[in-house]
């Protein structure tokens, strides 16, 4: 756990500022303060004691507020003008939003500017960033606003790395989660939402500020901009209604994983985007061969089989239900090679140096798209992009709305079971129709592991655990499914 997370943690709980946890937060931040300790030790050439200087007594702050703040914005010991802050602040009401804003804002144009590195400062402020967020009440946009335009100002002067880090650690901030910090009033409001818009808001701040080479750290920096503009999209779905809302936090999405697109697959000539193509050239390639020889996969197949025990043949001939245990085992090894065909079996059955040339390109093609599927699978390409596609159109926003309806239905203790099974009924209804109109919804696993999740809900709370009846438009696809799922 980070630092803003443990103090962003320790506020949500309302524990004291005195307390065990938070004290090891502030010392975790004041470690960054060691090397001005570390920057006076010089080795000695003798080992004797050295003579002891004398001891310099701090002077007692001052309890007045208007002499606390002279001496925090006046120059001299920035440590001290750093106490002479923390004690201003205390000696305030530590939940009023005003006190905590002044003071982060305070230490930010006062104090922090005297560390050595960008990191240095932010471990400064990280405390007073804290205590303003869980000062913000959730109905406080204004304030909330304020606090974001203050983490993205304070980009200006900080690495690119850096950046990173305060983006990461913007995501944590208990308080942000109940706004979303735009300067559009029709924006929908509600708990989540802000944190991802502001990631996704300095995402945008450090890409722009830094290199457009397509180097490995830009492709992090967008993919996690891209993800946050999703992950907005989709909090947003879980409870906004408003349709025009939904459809451009959607299509902005999208147009963030399709930049991507173009970015080179490592170590291949390909980039993101290319699968499809590829996929498309080695259709057209297994069309030439099986067009030649149209019985090339039975032959293939039946080569395979010929190596295999007339025993093993016997046993995968064999219906299902008559296997005895060792024969199921000997039938499964079969089916597995038979549907694992390699470069080598073909080769032993195509002879002609025209078709053994197709065969080859057939298999290097299909290397290459399980190369590129495998990076896009890496960054989450592969989900989120068609995701955003299917999402943004009326037919899903419309079995989006009707999910919901059955899902706070089927948690609901006041409602009956005839109306649970109706309202489910008619978003699986929804759900099919979207499946049939648009196939690439079909790939998309977090809309699959959703559309699940509500089925066996229906299932426990409505059919008595029996399974989804047959007549249902969704029991084909459920079972297709429910059999790719990890055993």
């Amino acid at each position: 756990m980070s630092v803003m997370t443990a103090m962003t943690a320790e506020n949500a709980a309302g524990t004291a500022s005195g307390s065990p946890v938070w004290n090891a937060a502030r010392s975790a931040l004041g470690l960054s303060l060691l090397w001005v300790a570390a920057a006076g030790c010089q080795p000695r050439a003798s080992t004797a004691p050295p003579a002891q200087p004398p001891t310099k007594v701090a002077q007692p702050l001052p309890d007045d507020l208007e002499q606390l703040k002279e001496l925090y914005t006046s120059p001299g010991d920035w440590q001290r003008r750093s106490e002479a802050l923390d004690k201003w602040r205390s000696l305030q009401d530590a939940g009023d939003v005003g006190v905590c804003a002044a003071a982060a804002e305070a230490r930010a144009e006062h104090v922090a500017p005297h560390l050595r590195t960008g990191v240095e400062r932010y471990e400064m402020l990280a405390g007073d960033l804290v205590h303003w967020a869980a000062a913000i009440d959730e109905s406080d946009s204004a304030n909330g606003l304020r606090l974001a335009r203050f983490l993205l100002d304070g980009l200006d002067g900080f690495e690119p790395h850096f950046s990173m880090r305060l983006a990461d650690d913007a995501e944590s901030l208990g308080a942000l989660s109940e706004h979303l910090l735009s300067d559009r009033s029709d924006w929908a409001v509600h708990r989540g939402a802000a944190r991802l818009y502001l990631a996704a808001l300095l995402f945008d701040k450090v890409i722009a500020a830094t290199s457009d080479e397509r180097s490995e750290k830009q492709m992090e920096l967008r993919t996690a901009r891209a993800r946050a503009h999703g992950q907005l999209a989709a909090r947003l779905a879980q409870s906004s209604d408003d349709d025009e809302l939904l459809e451009r936090s959607w299509a902005r999405a999208e147009s963030h994983w399709s930049e991507l697109s173009s970015w080179p697959v490592k170590d291949s000539p390909h980039s993101l985007g290319d699968a499809e193509k590829v996929r498309a050239d080695r259709d057209a390639v297994w069309e030439l061969l099986v067009t030649a020889e149209p019985d090339l996969l039975d032959s293939v197949r039946g080569a395979k089989l010929s190596t295999f025990s007339a025993d093993d043949q016997a046993a995968f001939a064999k219906p299902v239900p008559q296997r005895s245990p060792e024969e199921n085992q000997s039938a499964t090894a079969v089916a597995t090679a038979l549907a694992d065909l390699s470069l080598a079996d073909y080769l032993q059955v195509v002879d002609q140096d025209e078709r053994v040339e197709l065969v080859k390109k057939w298999f290097a093609l299909g290397a290459t798209v399980e190369q590129i599927t495998a990076a896009q699978r890496a960054i989450g390409y592969d989900d989120w992009l068609p995701r955003c596609q299917v999402e943004k159109t009326a037919e899903c926003r419309e079995a989006r709305v009707k999910l919901r309806a059955a899902t706070d239905a089927l948690v609901a203790s006041d409602s009956d079971v005839e109306e649970r099974s109706k309202l489910c009924n008619a978003a699986f209804d929804a759900w099919a129709r979207v499946l049939e109109t648009h196939d690439q919804a079909r790939r998309v696993r977090m809309l699959r592991d959703e559309i699940l999740n509500a089925v066996k809900a229906y299932e426990a709370l409505c059919l008595g655990g029996r399974p989804l009846p047959s007549a249902s438009p969704l029991k084909n696809q459920i079972e297709i499914w429910r059999f790719e799922e990890p055993r």
